[in-house]
């Protein structure tokens, strides 16, 4: 079947355009490939206990590519069975996988295999979706997590361990700056002018949700050289919280929205309204 195959990736023309002695050289692995097979196939064949070990790993890995991670206890809903049968395991909220994670998920897959390069990469992407999924599970993750990134941290903690890391299983974390505080760090005060004008415009019992209108509009007017913004109205609250309300904000040029009872209302107004896709554009931008 091997011969078969390679005789069918061979073209005419290649064939054709090739000496005798490479098309001598490449009959010569291709049966020496077909005979590594054979013999492989014949020791398994001729020892059980290499057959067992095989069906043994097989079901290991099919048995937690089916772990539910749904399932919960009848007396407690935040905890699921343990596979062991004794004890549960409580479900946490977390989705990244920390450092424990990363190592248990590492050893299990290289135990079931992961590393061995005669696999093919959909075996060995089969083997890390089972490790990482069985780890999560065992650990408490609301659902499994990893698996498509089992190569990289194998990679990056084989090069870490053979450049000298105290600490290759690390996460690394790439801090993020919101886009309130990217736009402040760019163009200094951009911010506190075009709240201050909002302010002015809307008055102070405006809600959040028109205070980020306004401040949009202003800032993409046609006298305005700095950049048109695009805030929503939970980054608009979330800055003026962080800058200690808007009573700082206005250099005591009106009420606290964020604590007086005015600033309740307006935000509870803002809270009232619909922020289905807004959410997921403050998200995108923190």
């Amino acid at each position: 079947a091997i011969l078969e195959r390679r005789a069918g990736e061979l073209s005419v023309v290649s064939i054709r355009s090739q000496t005798p002695a490479v098309l001598f050289s490449i009959m010569a692995r291709t049966i020496d490939a077909a005979n590594k097979v054979l013999e492989t196939e014949a020791t398994d064949a001729t020892n059980p206990a290499v057959a067992a070990s095989f069906r043994n790993l097989e079901q290991k890995i099919e048995t937690a590519l089916n772990l539910d991670f749904d399932v919960r206890l009848r007396h407690d809903t935040s905890g699921r069975p343990a596979r062991n049968g004794t004890g549960h395991i409580v479900v946490h909220k977390r989705k990244q996988a920390d450092t424990k994670m990363r190592s248990c998920a590492l050893f299990l897959a290289e135990l079931w295999g992961y590393g061995d390069e005669s696999l093919t990469w959909e075996q060995r992407q089969r083997i890390g979706n089972a490790a990482c999924r069985q780890v999560a599970y065992d650990q408490g993750y609301p659902k499994s997590t990893g698996g498509s990134q089992l190569w990289k941290w194998r990679k990056r903690t084989k090069f870490l361990l053979e450049s000298g890391s105290s600490d290759p299983m690390s996460r690394t974390v790439v801090p993020r700056i919101s886009y309130t505080d990217k736009i402040e760090k760019d163009h200094p005060g951009y911010l506190h002018e075009l709240y201050r004008y909002a302010r002015r415009t809307k008055g102070v019992r405006a809600s959040f949700s028109d205070i980020a209108e306004c401040m949009n509009a202003k800032s993409g007017t046609l006298e305005e050289e700095r950049p048109t913004l695009s805030l929503h109205k939970l980054q608009v609250f979330r800055w003026v919280k962080a800058n200690g309300g808007s009573e700082a904000l206005a250099n005591s040029g009106g009420d606290d929205l964020v604590e007086s009872g005015k600033g309740k209302k307006a935000r509870d107004e803002a809270a009232e309204e619909d922020t289905g896709d807004g959410d997921a554009d403050v998200e995108a931008f923190l």
